[in-house]
């Protein structure tokens, strides 16, 4: 499983500097960032991973939940997943290419709204 911990430097400062209401709304904000890119990981992991009966690309959108605060996981808990990952012939890395792909994009984003929040 690929598990995405998102974590803010500065949330005191930024919640003294918001109000308790309006950093409760910002982190939302981060919540809905996180889980539309957590989501963009599944599909692009889906994309990528191989297909014999569709039962590994099926688990992956499926898997995708919230695990705590800013905190999401998505996978596959088919026993050969791992396998395919790491060790089949053609390295195929279709969980760590999608995370790596959509990482900076996610932090991107995310860094938006707090810039537009901080205004």
């Amino acid at each position: 499983m690929s598990k995405f911990k998102f974590e803010i430097d500065g949330i005191d400062e930024i919640q003294s500097k918001l109000g308790k209401y309006a950093a409760k709304s910002l982190e939302k904000s981060i919540h809905v960032d996180i889980a539309e890119g957590i989501n963009e990981m599944a599909e692009m992991s889906y994309d990528l991973a191989p297909v014999d009966t569709g039962a590994l690309r099926s688990s992956i959108l499926a898997s995708v939940s919230r695990e705590g605060s800013m905190e999401y996981i998505y996978g596959s808990t088919l026993p050969y997943a791992q396998w395919q990952e790491y060790k089949h012939e053609t390295n195929n890395a279709y969980f760590r290419r999608a995370v790596w792909a959509e990482t900076p994009e996610l932090e991107q984003k995310i860094g938006l709204t707090i810039r537009r929040r901080l205004k």
